[in-house]
């Protein structure tokens, strides 16, 4: 009974069009599927300061593993990790999976996001 209730808390804290998590899971989302997610989930920059400077996606927010969830406290918000080609996002989406994060990555990372000629911004 537990494991069902527990399935069946997942799908709320996930946005329509996005799919479900489990716990300790991380799922890929093509940067389509994060696009339209917008605002409902929080994206989750991987990268370094000097590379974020160069480019990064609108309201991105930089991943730092020591205070991340001092910093985002709220757990029901969805994160979506990127980073250049999807290899430290991946390693950070599951690190925040396992800390009751509902975790994605953005599959092919940044790169595949500017390819698809989505936007982004300077960081400051």
């Amino acid at each position: 009974m537990a494991k069902n209730k527990r399935t069946s808390q997942t799908p709320r804290q996930i946005p329509p069009g996005l799919p479900p998590v489990g716990p300790n899971r991380v799922v890929r989302l093509d940067p389509q599927a994060v696009l339209e997610a917008g605002n409902r989930v929080r994206i989750v920059d991987c990268r370094s300061a000097s590379e974020r400077r160069l480019m990064t996606i609108a309201g991105a927010v930089p991943f730092d593993a020591r205070n991340f969830e001092i910093n985002n406290p709220n757990k029901g918000v969805p994160v979506v990790c990127v980073s250049w080609l999807g290899g430290r996002s991946l390693v950070a989406a599951y690190r925040l999976a396992k800390q009751g994060y509902t975790a994605y990555d953005l599959k092919g990372g940044l790169a595949a996001w500017k390819t698809a000629g989505y936007p982004t911004i300077r960081a400051l």
